[in-house]
């Protein structure tokens, strides 16, 4: 009987555990892969005009969305390709949005909050 509480002790410890570095790592993706950027910022950082606002949410959306999905991805390999296409797409939608200059700054804001995030691993070409 001792041999059986004592195994259900061990057993409910090594669950705990492992919830909770399961749970753990969660959040830490969570964070990583959460695109939630504030459209009036970028607005205000690229002194975008009323006719661009709806088209860089859209776009700031459906990279959040892909984003959202590649995080679903195990292996790390088709991970890195499908955050390098979707950074491209991201790229070549914005660049056909935003002027020169304003494509600039783009650029720039996007490669720090990429870098900030740790993505930048992914984007070893």
């Amino acid at each position: 009987m001792k041999r059986f509480v004592l195994l259900f002790v061990a057993l409910a410890t090594f669950a705990g555990a492992t919830v909770f570095a399961a749970n753990e790592g969660a959040n830490v993706n969570k964070e990583v892969w959460n695109w939630d950027v504030r459209t009036e910022r970028i607005v205000r950082y690229l002194d975008i005009y009323s006719g661009q606002f709806d088209k860089v949410a859209l776009a700031n959306e459906h990279f959040s969305e892909q984003l959202q999905k590649i995080s679903r991805i195990k292996d790390e390999d088709v991970r890195g390709k499908k955050v390098r296409e979707a950074v491209s797409e991201n790229l070549s939608l914005m660049k056909s949005i935003l002027n020169v200059e304003q494509y600039r700054k783009y650029v720039t804001l996007l490669n720090l909050t990429i870098r900030n995030k740790g993505l930048d691993v992914y984007l070893v070409w």
